[in-house]
């Protein structure tokens, strides 16, 4: 099989690169992964683009080989990050816009490789549970040790603002409470 001869070739090349050196090319060399398989790689035929899946395999065959990768990645994104400071220090009124872009897609390409640098929202799981406020109360239940228990009613509303400032009768001893 042709893909196969293709993809033996590619692993052969990788190997005698090494994942150091791989994993510098793409640091400090090339803009994209693609940009360097184009670079690394002769196509099936001419004009034809490179694919990546021969560098991906071979990266995921080792674990060690793919923490190199993910670190690489990490310092790709802080590579951009000062390329998009570095424009966006040195940005001059005429190229404005142009120099806003770049900064931009810089800013979303370091923050795809680094999470230090991306804006997403963090993810923050909250968890509370009743039982734990039930058990909570049971607890603070133990410590009265007696208390009065009454009954009350509300009276009938005289107007709204009554009813808000809380009038209401009281059966034990005959005592109406109300404003206070």
């Amino acid at each position: 099989m042709p893909s196969m001869n293709i993809t033996r070739e590619r692993y052969r090349q990788l190997d005698e690169l090494g994942i150091d050196a791989v994993c510098e090319l793409y640091v400090n060399k090339y803009p994209t992964v693609q940009k360097m398989c184009d670079y690394l790689f002769v196509p099936r035929k001419p004009g034809e683009r490179v694919g990546r899946q021969a560098l991906f395999a071979w990266l995921k065959k080792e674990p060690a080989r793919w923490e190199a990768w993910v670190e690489a990645k990490k310092l790709k994104g802080e590579v951009i990050a000062d390329e998009a400071y570095e424009d966006a220090m040195s940005v001059t009124e005429a190229d404005v816009r142009s120099t806003k872009l770049k900064v931009e897609m810089k800013r979303w390409m370091a923050g795809h490789l680094n999470e230090e640098f991306s804006d997403k929202a963090q993810k923050v799981t909250v968890e509370h549970s009743l039982s734990h406020d039930w058990l909570k109360a049971l607890q603070l239940t133990d410590r009265i040790e007696e208390a009065e228990v009454i009954e009350a009613t509300l009276l009938p509303e005289e107007s709204s603002s009554t009813a808000q400032e809380g009038l209401y009768s009281a059966t034990e001893g005959q005592t109406e409470v109300g404003e206070g």
